[in-house]
Order: structure tokens, then C-alpha cells, then sequence
């Protein structure tokens, strides 16, 4: 059996087309289910291209073209009602509320505000240590100290005058305080490092902001000029 190939080409208004005669060779070639080839790309079916190489999906295609079988199905998941679970989120009596979204206001807080944040290390101190206190008076207590002291450490009378406490707690605040400082060897409270007036820092990378160095923008001769003029 001859096969029949067909150009995907758009139909030409001049030329005539051929009429296919019922009965002729042509048509019993193609009634006779030809194998014909167009020629025209494969439009895509809107699969994945694993999911169209499975057995069920192909096993119902080859049903369809050679009509054997029509109770063959694609299997899909079981659909589960869940009406009840529906009314017991969703209930029938639902009514609409005045009000639907409550906005606090916000009090601001005339305190200075805390810096210093806990960490892990925290949390696990702060947890056996059992001080009876909440950790934002720890937090507190751990950002007035660094704050007091500066790039020099305090001794255990300055820290007492300053934090104004029980002293047993003050102590075990101050003796956490001051290993933790000790071990890191930098405050436990970042800042940013700025120019010195003197300009001592100007080779210290961790400076963030540094002064503008202006340079006066003079012509060519002015500058041969001021070189003559400091050698002389």
C-alpha cells in the first residue's frame, strides 16, 4: 500500500485544487486507513512527557483508535467527601461581625531602646540560671553594661552603682557578662566604626564612612608652577 504525503503549505487562490471522487483509487487507498503523513509538526497534548508514556493513559488511547474496549478508563485518585468537615469549619449560622480587623494603638515607650538582643548562648544561661527575671530586664541589664563601660571593662562596684539591683542578681549578670566579653575579645554591641578626627583610622578597613579627601583640580601649567615653586 502506497503512502500518501500531504505539504502543510497554505492553499493558493490561483491554482485549482483536486477533487476527490467517491470510489476512485485515491479515495479506497485512504479508506482503507493509508498510513498519511502531512508533514506538519506534533501539536503537543498538555502532558509531562513521563506521564504520556504510562501504560494506563496508552492502553485507553489504543482502546479509543481500535474501539475494542469503552469501558477503559484513565484511573484517577479516589475524590473523599469531606461535607462534614465542611460545616464544622464553615458553619451554616456564620454572622458578619461590626468590626472585623481590632488595631491597637501604638504606645511609644519614652525608655531608651534596647539594643543588645539574646542569642543561643543566652537563652541556655538565661535558662539554667533560673534569676526570676523576664529576658527583656536580662536584655536590659546586658545592653546598660556595655553601654556604661564603653572599650574598658568595669569592675563589679561600678557595675552595681550603675544597674541598681538586687546585688546576687547584679553578680551573676556582671560575672556572665564579663566572661562573655573576655572570650569574644569586641563589645557584645555592634556600631559603626566612623573617621577619626585625627585621621589615625585611615587604614582601619572596617571603617564605614570616611571624609571626603578634596584635591584642588589645577591646569597643567598652575601645576608645573607649584612644583617649581616647592622645589624652589
Amino acid at each position: 500500500m502506497s503512502k500518501v504525503s500531504f505539504r502543510a503549505r497554505q492553499i493558493d487562490f490561483n491554482k485549482p485544487l483536486p477533487i476527490l471522487k467517491h470510489g476512485s483509487e485515491l479515495f479506497l487507498e485512504i479508506s482503507e486507513n493509508a498510513l498519511v503523513n502531512r508533514g506538519v509538526p506534533q501539536i503537543p497534548s498538555g502532558m509531562e512527557k513521563e506521564e504520556e508514556n504510562e501504560h494506563h493513559f496508552l492502553e485507553v488511547i489504543q482502546a479509543l483508535q481500535l474501539r475494542t474496549d469503552s469501558d477503559v478508563k484513565i484511573p484517577v485518585p479516589e475524590i473523599i467527601d469531606k461535607e462534614n468537615d465542611y460545616k464544622r469549619v464553615y458553619p451554616d449560622g456564620f454572622c458578619l461581625p461590626k468590626q472585623l480587623l481590632h488595631i491597637r494603638t501604638i504606645v511609644f515607650s519614652e525608655e531608651e531602646p534596647i539594643e543588645y538582643d539574646m542569642d543561643s548562648e543566652d537563652e541556655e544561661w538565661f535558662r539554667k540560671s533560673d534569676l526570676g527575671i523576664t529576658p527583656e530586664k536580662f536584655e536590659s541589664m546586658i545592653d546598660r553594661l556595655e553601654r556604661g563601660c564603653g572599650q574598658k571593662v568595669m569592675n563589679l562596684e561600678e557595675a552595681k552603682y550603675l544597674l541598681q539591683d538586687q546585688p546576687s542578681l547584679v553578680i551573676a549578670v556582671y560575672d556572665y557578662w564579663l566572661n562573655k566579653r573576655v572570650q569574644s575579645r569586641q563589645p557584645l554591641l555592634y556600631a559603626v566604626r566612623q573617621e577619626r578626627r585625627d585621621g589615625g583610622s585611615n587604614t582601619d578597613p572596617y571603617v564605614a564612612f570616611r571624609r571626603r579627601s578634596e584635591k584642588m583640580q589645577t591646569r597643567k601649567t598652575e601645576r608645573v608652577m607649584n612644583s617649581r615653586t616647592k622645589r624652589c
